[in-house]
């Protein structure tokens, strides 16, 4: 395991809740974002058609990539308890296996403001 060691995945959500906190209403927002963790990772490796990162197995180094287009994230938990995550667009793809995934944050935010993306950070 990677003691310490986390990947934080953040990005814009697809769909908007149908009743979202009031606050959200009274600011404006019209969008969500949102931040997993990903922790405790024994298993990492992320691709994209750029060539700028290739990275596989437990030691990382820092990593911070921002992509502008939808990503499906697909995640399962494992037979030894470990969870697995594969997060994909056209030009991406990362996987990874750790042993904890918690959501670190949920805000509202208007669209014109902020361009959508999908990050990446480890």
């Amino acid at each position: 395991m990677n003691g310490g060691k986390k990947i934080i995945v953040e990005g814009i959500l697809n769909d908007f809740p149908g009743t979202p906190p009031e606050r959200w209403k009274i600011q404006g927002y019209d969008g969500v974002r949102m931040e997993l963790v990903w922790d405790f990772f024994n298993e990492f490796s992320i691709k994209d058609d750029l060539e700028r990162s290739k990275v596989h197995g437990p030691i990382v180094k820092h990593i911070q990539a921002r992509y502008p287009n939808k990503v499906d994230i697909q995640m399962e938990k494992l037979d030894d308890g470990h969870i697995q995550a594969i997060a994909e667009a056209d030009n991406f793809r990362l996987r990874v296996t750790c042993g904890d995934m918690r959501v670190n944050s949920i805000k509202g935010y208007i669209k014109d403001r902020e361009a959508a993306f999908f990050g990446v950070r480890v």
